[in-house]
């Protein structure tokens, strides 16, 4: 039984419909907004029914064990464990892909730095661009730009050897596994000749601001990933001043950032062209630094 949540008296009288009912309960109990969309959601999931059968089938009796089930997601969901972790996957880019809590959550905002790179390269001169992504995670940036433009050459890195073995099954899922290089590694020390395009999603909060996030993000999403330093530019700064070594002369870098830090990140490399790009959101997001030649 899940704590907090009133179940339907006996197994003879609890339909899909009840068990939909506790369900929701329990989750807006827990905070969790949408509450009643999430758990139709993942009701359907759990028992394999589209919208339209569970309508249907709303006033049938629930099998017992597809009611532990439902209830085992409905706990772990109930303890704020974000839906991507709990459903094991989350869209990015019109593509699936497999997450766990040893990678961040891949968010529609950094679709603007996919956007903003796919640009760069159709732009590009070499007729093979060389693109690093650091900081992979999940793959979901290297993976989208290795299958958006299929001209570059895509290496991807994290020092986290979990979120490779993510990344890893990503890239197997999508079919490059001939197409993208993952190396364990920090920033582009690793790296033996500079880089056509640089993408860095890096930890960006400012370690202060953690314990202020709300649950999904700070009891669940690897801080490792989160963690800045204590202005959230820590990564950045160092990205930033060895980019004469990593960065091609011409070479652009894109930097996915808290709104407030785009004017603290452009005076890092105060020698390069810089643009902001803004999200959905209208929201300065991303900074492009174009190295020059």
């Amino acid at each position: 039984m899940m704590s907090g949540i009133e179940s339907e008296p006996t197994m003879q009288s609890l339909t899909l419909d009840g068990l939909l009912r506790e369900a929701a309960r329990g989750l807006a109990e827990a905070g969790v907004e949408g509450a009643r969309a999430e758990a139709r959601w993942l009701l359907g999931r759990t028992l394999g029914l589209t919208d339209a059968a569970l309508l249907v089938r709303g006033a049938q009796p629930a099998n017992s064990e597809d009611a532990a089930r439902f209830r085992a997601v409905i706990e772990r969901r109930a303890a704020r464990e974000p839906f991507a972790y709990v459903v094991g996957q989350r869209e990015f880019y019109g593509r699936t892909f497999t997450v766990n809590r040893h990678v961040l959550v891949p968010r529609p905002e950094t679709e603007t730095l996919v956007e903003e790179a796919l640009r760069v390269l159709a732009a590009a001169h070499s007729g093979r661009p060389l693109v690093v992504d650091i900081g992979t995670g999940s793959g979901a940036i290297a993976c989208t730009v290795a299958l958006e433009a299929p001209d570059a050459e895509v290496l991807a890195c994290d020092v986290s050897a979990e979120a490779l073995q993510i990344a890893a099954a990503n890239r197997v899922a999508l079919g490059l596994e001939g197409r993208l290089r993952l190396v364990c590694g920090s920033l582009l020390s690793w790296l033996g000749r500079p880089a056509d395009l640089v993408l860095a999603n890096l930890p960006y909060l400012p370690t202060g601001r953690l314990p202020h996030l709300m649950p999904e993000v700070r009891d669940w999403e690897p801080h490792l990933a989160l963690d800045g330093g204590a202005d959230g530019l820590e990564l950045i700064a160092a990205l930033l001043a060895d980019a004469s070594r990593t960065v091609c002369p011409g070479g652009t870098i894109l930097l996915e950032l808290d709104p407030e830090q785009v004017e603290s990140a452009r005076a890092l490399l105060p020698e390069a062209r810089a643009t902001v790009i803004r999200d959905l959101a209208g929201l300065d997001r991303v900074l492009r630094l174009d190295v020059r030649s």
